[in-house]
């Protein structure tokens, strides 16, 4: 099946999304083969894809070639996710402390106006361990203070 993933909603169905869809497609076909196709090329709503929906392959819009279709659809071997490449290269780029969703936590809460020192009550970790972390995010980031870092994962769709 090729699914859209910004396909029209279909509210008498309950189906609002393709991801949705596919939902439903594995219900009654589990082995059935998904491609999904997305005019998406944010790295943030591809890697949601990627990670939340159960597909056999998400291939950006721009990248959908007759040549692509076919290996996909005759090439019964291949167990890892197909990913186009400008699918690929979207994934690539997301950095992986965002990727973590205790560092999500940190920095929602950080962007709603909390200090560092309140946070342990929120996120389960010491004082400590809620510095390190965004420690570790401002020098993967290049950023100099965690407003910075707020801004940033904001701009980036992480928040």
């Amino acid at each position: 099946a090729v699914v859209d993933y910004s396909m029209p909603p279909f509210p008498q169905q309950n189906l609002h999304s393709g991801a949705e869809c596919v939902v439903l497609l594995k219900k009654h076909a589990p082995n059935c083969k998904i491609i999904m196709v997305t005019g998406h090329e944010e790295s943030t709503i591809l890697y949601n894809i990627y990670e939340q929906v159960s597909i056999d392959a998400l291939i950006v819009k721009s990248d959908f070639t007759t040549k692509i279709f076919k290996q996909l659809i005759f090439d019964n071997t291949s167990e890892l996710i197909y990913l186009s490449p400008s699918a690929k290269k979207a994934l690539n780029t997301i950095k992986g402390t965002l990727l973590d969703s205790k560092n999500r936590e940190i920095l929602m809460y950080l962007s709603n106006g909390f200090k560092i020192i309140q946070l342990q009550d929120f996120v389960s970790l010491s004082t400590s361990g809620v510095q390190k972390r965004i420690i570790k995010m401002l020098q993967e980031f290049n950023v100099s203070d965690y407003q910075e870092l707020v801004v940033l994962a904001k701009k980036e769709g992480f928040l």
